[in-house]
């Protein structure tokens, strides 16, 4: 019995020199402990845009952007009106405040759809410190994006 066995890669290793094989794994870019590889960094540079750039952009245009609930200028959580996350007996804004541990906005029942509107009314989201530390942008977008439409409709101020 022969048993030949092949890595994925095996036969194009072989077409590569050592020069082109070094040169994929990065063997010709800077030492990646000095300031120009640190810079060079995409995280780093992503970090940047939406922490330094994008605030200056959010402030000076007015106008909100998707990443950080509070700047978001709205009060109440939209998908809270459309989806629900429940546990049991009890059901929460979201499965974020579900997970965070927040307190359920009541017990599935008969008024569920009413508990939810109330809450929706009632909460300011802004001061909800497990809204405000963890709110995923999608929502964040969501809820900014249906807060203009509500404003531009005359819905709200």
């Amino acid at each position: 019995m022969i048993i030949i066995g092949f890595f994925v890669n095996d036969y194009f290793d072989v077409l590569s020199s050592n020069e082109e094989f070094q040169h994929s794994i990065g063997f010709d870019l800077p030492p990646q402990n000095n300031l120009l590889s640190i810079l060079r960094l995409q995280q780093l540079q992503h970090l940047i845009k939406i922490q330094v750039i994008e605030p200056l952009v959010e402030l000076l245009r007015r106008q909100p952007r998707p990443y950080g609930y509070f700047l978001g200028n709205f009060t109440a959580f939209e998908v809270a009106r459309e989806d629900m996350a429940v546990a049991g007996k009890y059901h929460f804004p979201c499965i974020i405040y579900m997970r965070e541990h927040g307190d359920p906005i009541g017990e599935i029942g008969r008024d569920t759809r009413q508990q939810r509107e109330k809450w929706f009314r009632e909460t300011d989201t802004k001061q909800d410190r497990i809204c405000r530390e963890n709110c995923l942008d999608v929502c964040i977008q969501y809820n900014n994006t249906v807060m203009q439409n509500r404003r531009k409709s005359g819905q709200i101020d």
